[in-house]
């Protein structure tokens, strides 16, 4: 879990792990990378995981830069790939509106596994 300090230790992070040689996609800017870290890091989030947040905010298939085992250890939803910082959390009951909504915000839009409340409910089309 990292925390940074200062803009220079995310750099030195960054420029120091196997990140720094990914084939980023079109248009990435590495101080705009940069400056996410260090906005993010909270000891809360691993490497992998403020990468993976950086690349769905970016609008980026996080699939595509890494493998089924990593994203299992961050934590990903299986219905809609989104990757999950609360993992390790009991399923709300159906009717638990509150943390079906905080839920939410963590999915894709439309997710299955929310809209069907973890499969407790039918949603009909």
């Amino acid at each position: 879990m990292l925390t940074f300090n200062t803009l220079a230790d995310a750099y030195n992070w960054y420029m120091k792990s196997d990140f720094r040689h990914v084939d980023w996609f079109p248009g990435f800017d590495e101080d705009q990378l940069v400056q996410f870290l260090y906005c993010h890091s909270n000891g809360a989030r691993s490497g992998e995981q403020l990468v993976m947040l950086f690349l769905q905010c970016q609008g980026q298939d996080v699939t595509q830069y890494f493998d089924l085992a990593k994203r299992q250890r961050a934590g990903w939803c299986t219905s809609c790939g989104m990757v999950l910082w609360q993992t390790g959390t009991d399923v709300p009951e159906a009717d638990d509106d509150w943390r079906w909504w905080a839920l939410a915000n963590e999915h894709a839009y439309g997710c299955q596994w929310v809209e069907t409340r973890a499969h407790q409910v039918v949603v009909s089309s």
